[in-house]
């Protein structure tokens, strides 16, 4: 087993799942020594430094550039790529220095956008060490989201550090730091109100539209036009399984390809009078420059016509004409009456920012410690691999002087010989994670233990490591 992989196996921080990585011979083939703590670090653009044109053309890199970045930034071991349409963020980890790991991301943008640094380098943000990690915690909280508090994000976290692994980008120090912040917005969106709350115009509408008609999976719903609204308000319908769902439009194409559910229907505008006698809910969003929806619309329905209607008109001009409200029956909300929703819902989300920064904190100080932790692995590895390599030869050893000996009795030998090198190396192990634990005024210490424990124990700077071993720790 590769000693990189190996060691990462070993890496399980608190509840994280422990994930095998698939490395290949990159940079990441370094070992690492005690003392030398990782760091990490994050180059990216997002919709507050660049504009979408700049964006587009970072996320037009092709992924082998990213893949293959190791060669052209030998300070930087580890990297993983969070690209959604409103940020390009690249992460990555170094034991060097952290300005020099920067300088080489820098450059290899600049080569492979093949544009002077004045053009990119002022659109770019740059963090470090805490910095960094809280950075990609406030984006996996959607505190740095367009919309305040939006989960699809953390999802895309999730899929980079997929990508990473599946790359072999991704080591213990980037899944750690992924992995914390993936569950910082997880506990964000749990114990804190910041995703609560409908924060779009879309959503807004539909609860709004909700709130007087009951559940949207049990309602006949019209929505009139095919544009962007339209399909915004139909992507949430679809999420709230609703399954009795036409779409009306002037081009019935138009509207047929906006069908999300093989039991929605498209109409065209002129079958409109007839699709909303028959519906319990109106979304309206087309782009008409006059009412499409008029009291004489509604008053000509007939007997068999749903008696109570809720007219959401979310247009500008408007779809629906207000006199409407006037009508029997008849609930209009228009994008007045979202708006103040709407505020509402932001206001709440920005209410519970303090909350969610507070809880950040307490991660990045977990998030450091094991960090710490990291620093000192590649040591604790070594004594036990070493250990696992004497068990073995002297196993063998014992076997071969003992002749032909039955499975059960090899069984009981391996057992009681695993069982004594683990309560052997019990007290050093303990001893070498609690250097983890020493602050930077004792870091001449910590090398100067750490040495120590390889003279006493014959550690190697570079220890063999077994294709089938699997030391415990």
């Amino acid at each position: 087993m590769h000693r990189f992989t190996h060691n990462f196996c070993l890496c399980q921080i608190g509840k994280l799942p422990v994930t095998r990585l698939p490395v290949q011979p990159t940079t990441l083939d370094r070992p690492a020594r005690v003392g030398d703590v990782p760091d990490v670090l994050c180059v990216g653009v997002s919709y507050r430094t660049a504009p979408v044109e700049f964006r587009e053309r970072l996320s037009a890199l092709e992924s082998d550039w990213v893949a293959q970045l190791g060669p052209a930034c030998p300070s930087i071991t580890e990297w993983a790529l969070v690209t959604t349409c409103n940020r390009w963020e690249l992460y990555a980890a170094t034991t060097h220095s952290v300005e020099e790991a920067l300088g080489e991301v820098q450059a290899a943008l600049q080569a492979a956008l093949d544009a002077p640094a004045g053009e990119y380098a002022p659109r770019l943000f740059r963090y470090t060490g805490r910095d960094a990690a809280r950075h990609l915690c406030q984006v996996a909280a959607g505190l740095d989201s367009l919309i305040l508090g939006e989960a699809q994000i953390q999802g895309q976290i999730g899929s980079a550090y997929t990508t990473g692994v599946a790359q072999g980008t991704v080591g213990p120090v980037l899944s750690l730091l992924m992995r914390t912040a993936i569950r910082a917005g997880r506990r964000a969106r749990h114990e804190t109100p910041i995703g609560t709350r409908a924060v779009t115009m879309s959503s807004v509408a539909l609860a709004a539209a909700e709130a007087y008609a009951g559940s949207l999976a049990d309602r006949r719903i019209v929505v009139v036009g095919a544009g962007e609204m339209a399909r915004l308000a139909l992507k949430v319908l679809h999420s709230r399984q609703a399954r009795q769902v036409t779409v009306v439009n002037r081009t019935v194409a138009r509207a047929q390809a906006l069908l999300a559910d093989p039991g929605w229907q498209a109409l065209a505008l002129d079958q409109l009078p007839t699709a909303v006698a028959q519906a319990d809910i109106v979304f309206c969003a087309t782009r008409a420059p006059g009412f499409v929806i008029s009291p004489e619309l509604l008053t000509h329905l007939s007997d068999a016509a749903t008696c109570v209607k809720v007219l959401v008109d979310l247009a500008l001009p408007r779809d629906v004409d207000p006199a409407i409200r006037h009508l029997p029956g008849m609930i209009l909300i228009d994008l007045d009456d979202l708006q103040e929703q709407l505020d509402q819902g932001l206001a709440a989300r920005r209410r519970s920012v303090p909350a969610v920064e507070s809880l950040i904190d307490a991660v990045l100080d977990e998030w450091e410690q094991a960090m710490r932790d990291l620093s000192i692995r590649p040591l604790v590895v070594e004594l036990r691999l070493k250990a696992e390599q004497i068990r073995r030869q002297e196993m063998a050893r014992t076997l071969r002087f003992l002749g032909d000996v039955d499975d059960s009795t090899r069984t009981q030998l391996d057992h009681l010989t695993r069982a004594l090198v683990n309560k052997l190396l019990h007290e050093p192990t303990m001893h070498i994670k609690a250097l983890a634990h020493a602050g930077p005024a004792e870091a001449g210490q910590v090398d100067e233990q750490a040495a120590t424990i390889r003279a006493l124990f014959g550690l190697e700077t570079e220890p063999h490591v077994p294709h089938d071993a699997t030391p415990a720790l």
